[in-house]
Order: C-alpha cells, then structure tokens, then sequence
C-alpha cells in the first residue's frame, strides 16, 4: 500500500490546501452556525394534513452541535490516529451511534454529507492535489491524479478535470462526522472504492489498515513464485503465482479480503511474466533502459496509467511506489 500524507512543510501542499481550509471556515460558519441559530436542520416542512414535521433540534442536539462548531477545525484536521478516538467520544458523550436510527446521526448526516461533503462546494480536486498521490494507494495499480483533458464539445475547445474518486476510510452513513476530514478522506480508484470492494465496508470492524496511517511502502509485500528452472527464459503467464507476505502487519489481510488483491494482482500474470523476463534480460543494459526512459518521457499526462504500464512491460525499473 502506498503511505499518504500532507507534508506542510511544502509551500505548494499549503497553497492546494487553501480551497480547503476556506470551505471548512464557511461551514462552520454558516451550515453548523446556521443550525444552531435555526433551531432545525434542512427545511421547515409539513406533511400533507399540514402537520409540521420539520426537524427541531432539541438541547443535546443543540449541545453537540455547538462543541462541533468550537472543534471543527480540529475535526477537519484531525491526524488519522485520532479519528478512532473522536468515533468513541461522539457515541460515549453525544449518543451519536452508527446502530439503527439514530437521530443525531440523522442530523449530522445531513449537515456533514448533503450539505457538507455532497453540497457541490467540496474542494475534492484541492485534497487530491495536495497529497501529492498519483496511484490508487489501495491496489497500487490505477491512476487517481487530477488530469486536465482537453476536448471539443459542440464545435468549441474544453478542458475538464479527470481524477480518481475521494474515498471515505470511515463510511460517512455510519460517521458523518468524519465526511470533511481530510485524513479520513483517501484519493482512489473506482475499483477500490466501489461495490464489491470497498464501498460502504466499516472500517472498525474489518480491520482495515489506513492509508494514512502507514508509514511505509515495506509494510505489504509481494512474493512472485516462479520455477527456478524457468529464469532467463520465456515465462508463460500461468507459472507465476503471487503471494502477500503479511508479516509485519497481519491486519493487512482485511485490506487484501476487501481490495480483492490476490485476485486482481494474479488476474495480471501475462504483465508480471513479460515485466519479470525483460527485467531479467535487461536488467544491466543501461543503454536500454536510458533509451526506454526517454521515449516514455514525453507521453501526454492523460496517457500516466499506460505510462506506468509501459515501463513496467518493457523491464524499466519504475520508482518504489
């Protein structure tokens, strides 16, 4: 898994993080500020006898939202670690659970996902420039960068954002609360975010070992078995086999269950067999190696994920990640 983090010592991870930060100043200020002045959430409504059905906050309810208002930016920023903690504080001094229906969660959902997360002014692009991630950190394998495509629509030039999706690590129906906070939030692809992966799993229970949490790329490790006669000559994509080696963090089994790794890492074993055969091949010729650099080089941006592909297909070392 690739590790992710902000490095704020970097000036351009401060100024892509700028977006963000005023987003979060404005709901606090105006959406949980707002509410609690309101004295209700969402609309005023009736139903169709005329019966007011508008949803009041009552004292607790006004309660937490005012310790949320006062910690926003803290929640906002909150290092990964610590998300588990604000989980156990939320359900122990708040009644905010993930179980049933519960109305405060009701209530946050609203606040932190519809008019939050989901409320069109969400700097998306903004988080995933500013971790500088270029891959899917969970299968390592798909592009998630924000990539501008240039094309024509109805007789006139455009450009529009590409980029991987924003996963929430904690499911943000089950904690709301957490559907802002930038290390909860991880650049990924489709595939790993989507159903039958990732999607709505709680993280809590499998297990699953955060992005933003590890701290190195040696964590998970590959283990590729091939008969040993068959070095230095052609390797039929059905003689590799590739294995994880967990030994340094079992909990990596949840991570390698949900991403479905085994079988998406395997179901690529003509790429490893060509990829293990030109590396043996070429390993020690530098002039191959520099001449395949420089005609890789110059690919458009849009093209990174068949850039990797190539490198790795045609037995250039790509960098660790």
């Amino acid at each position: 898994m690739i590790p992710i983090s902000y490095d704020l010592e970097k000036q351009e991870v401060r100024d892509a993080l700028v977006p963000y930060n005023d987003f979060v100043r404005h709901f606090k200020n105006k959406t949980i500020e707002g509410a609690i002045k309101r004295g209700y959430v969402g609309h005023k409504r009736v139903d169709k006898n005329g019966n007011d059905i508008t949803q009041y906050l009552d004292a607790s309810d006004r309660k937490l939202l005012q310790w949320i208002r006062d910690n926003l930016e803290r929640i906002a920023h909150l290092d990964a670690e610590r998300l588990t903690w604000l989980i156990e504080k939320m359900e122990k001094d708040y009644g905010v659970t993930k179980h049933g229906d519960n109305r405060k969660r009701k209530i946050l959902y609203h606040l932190f996902v519809e008019c939050g997360y989901d409320g069109g002014a969400f700097p998306k692009d903004a988080l995933i420039k500013a971790t500088g991630l270029d891959t899917c950190p969970y299968c390592n394998s798909e592009n998630v960068d924000v990539v501008l495509l240039r094309k024509i629509e109805n007789g006139k030039p455009v450009t529009k954002n590409v980029k991987g999706q924003l996963g929430h690590f904690y499911c943000k129906s089950l904690y709301p609360y957490l559907a802002i906070s930038r290390n909860n939030l991880v650049p990924c692809c489709s595939t790993c975010n989507g159903y039958p992966n990732k999607h709505t799993v709680d993280a809590l229970v499998t297990g699953l070992v955060s992005p933003y949490v590890e701290k190195s790329f040696d964590t998970l490790l590959f283990r590729l078995s091939i008969p040993c006669d068959l070095y230095g000559t052609k390797i039929e994509e059905k003689q590799c086999d590739i294995q994880f080696d967990v030994s340094q963090n079992r909990n990596y089994n949840s991570n390698i269950a949900v991403f479905g790794l085994s079988d998406l890492y395997n179901a690529r074993h003509k790429y490893v067999a060509i990829r293990v055969y030109n590396a043996f091949l070429f390993r020690n010729n530098l002039f191959y190696l520099g001449s395949i650099e420089q005609q890789t080089q110059n690919l458009p941006n849009q093209q990174n994920a068949t850039y990797e592909i190539l490198k790795e297909t045609w037995g250039v070392v790509a960098d660790k990640k």
